[in-house]
């Protein structure tokens, strides 16, 4: 990873759809006029596996394939969190300053309708306001 900091996407990315490509491809190109690495970030297991147990979604790609889909889709590194109740547990606020201390977050780019955080509080505004 870029000591000098990272272009951040977050999300589940299951399949790697064409508008997880589309961000993907934003950040890349962020990333290659600043200098710095794409990292996406994903987890797995899927959330509702924690959230809501037998409710869970079908997944279309398993790890394996997923990591090798974001790579080709333009991340340089892909981080996997397990979602544990502590992590989803956590306010926006909170999870975001959580990253901010692991990772040298110098950008995040994520699609309009992008939801994090406990009770799915956080929001594009919140991530400009961050």
């Amino acid at each position: 990873m870029s000591d000098r900091g990272v272009i951040l996407s977050i999300g589940s990315f299951d399949g790697v759809h064409a508008g997880h490509q589309a961000i993907l491809a934003r950040a890349r190109q962020l990333a290659q006029q600043t200098g710095l690495k794409v990292l996406a970030m994903t987890f797995d297991p899927h959330p509702a596996w924690t959230l809501r147990p037998g409710s869970e979604p079908p997944l279309l790609t398993g790890l394996a394939q997923k990591i090798e889909r974001l790579r080709a889709a333009g991340a340089d590194e892909v981080v996997v969190i397990e979602p544990t109740p502590a992590i989803l547990g956590q306010t926006a606020w909170q999870f975001i300053e959580s990253l901010a201390k692991q990772y040298p977050v110098a950008g995040i780019v994520e699609g309009e309708d992008f939801r994090f955080g406990k009770g799915r509080a956080g929001d594009m505004a919140l991530l400009k306001q961050w």
